[in-house]
């Protein structure tokens, strides 16, 4: 209900044309008084945080695949030693069979050599 002439008594009279008049001036006493420029102000300084909070989340990503990044390198690392181990212990395996060739050849040759010492020259 809304008082379109204000010098209607017997409408001011009213008790629910009161009760509304007294909710809007609760409203307006109870409500706070607020400046553009104190929210303006207040936008700012949360939108500067919200960005030093983004800048600090991207820092920490960008932490957090440096060290991923050095943890595959250290991965890689490793299993680059552990294949070169492996061919070291085939190089090695390898140098054992060609040394017992080589001794077994040797061998035979040593023991043909002394046969033929043990027969007279003609």
């Amino acid at each position: 209900m809304t008082v379109a002439d204000l010098d209607n008594v017997e409408l001011l009279d009213n008790t629910s044309v009161q009760g509304e008049l007294f909710g809007l001036e609760l409203g307006e006493n109870g409500a706070a008084k607020v400046d553009s420029h104190d929210i303006e102000e207040l936008h700012l300084g949360l939108e500067i945080a919200l960005i030093s909070l983004n800048v600090a989340c991207h820092r920490a990503h960008i932490v957090r695949v440096l060290k991923h990044r050095g943890h595959r390198l250290f991965a890689l690392v490793h299993i680059l030693n552990v294949s070169l181990c492996a061919f070291n212990l085939l190089f090695n395996i390898l140098d054992a069979l060609l040394a017992i060739k080589i001794l077994f050849v040797c061998g035979v040759e040593g023991l043909q050599v002394v046969d033929l010492s043990l027969v007279p020259m003609i």
